[in-house]
């Protein structure tokens, strides 16, 4: 009986992260390429991308690694010579799956 009850226990945070990315990831794309939010993490790291900013460790209002992420993200997208655009919805993309890992590892 315990063994039946913990093997499905084991797919509830899955079952969680599907119906979070399935709500999630179909308007990902809304407004791109203007972001409507200001207080978007893309904005500040496009922005380092551009080098028009550099990331403040004094200020701790976004935590680092969603933010050192997207800049790595962002690398490798403007590297292989695609748009701001495109990089914007890889990294709504990106934020919404390091989200919903939040649920698989609590």
């Amino acid at each position: 009986m315990h063994s039946s009850r913990r093997s499905i226990e084991i797919f509830i945070p899955l079952i969680l992260i599907a119906l979070f990315l399935s709500v999630t990831l179909p308007g990902i794309a809304w407004g791109a390429p203007n972001i409507w939010h200001p207080d978007e993490l893309v904005r500040q790291v496009g922005q380092a991308l551009y080098g028009n900013y550099e990331f403040d460790e004094k200020n701790f209002d976004y935590p680092s690694l969603p933010k050192y992420t997207m800049y790595g993200l962002g690398k490798i997208i403007f590297a292989l010579d695609y748009s701001f655009t495109e990089f914007l919805i890889a990294a709504r993309t990106l934020s919404a799956v390091l989200g919903a890992l939040v649920v698989a590892i609590t």
